[in-house]
């Protein structure tokens, strides 16, 4: 869905099994190293990437409930 420049994208566990990790939501970022630099000063690690595919650049922080938080940088 996107309106007034948000998109927001719904995705379902078509699995049924509940295996954690399997959520997540994503920010897209203007500049993903300052995103990094601020949560490295704060002494948040992701847990994955940063990893570049295609024109992205994506990383991954745990979130308090064992969801995924994913960073998006268009490049």
């Amino acid at each position: 869905m996107e309106k007034d420049g948000f998109i927001i994208e719904l995705c379902g566990n078509m699995s049924g099994s509940g295996s954690e990790g399997s959520s997540h939501f994503c920010f897209e970022v203007d500049h993903l190293d300052s995103v990094m630099r601020e949560f490295s000063d704060r002494n948040i690690l992701p847990v994955e990437g940063p990893y570049q595919v295609g024109n992205w650049r994506i990383v991954f922080y745990p979130g308090l409930d064992r969801e995924l938080i994913e960073f998006l940088e268009v490049i």
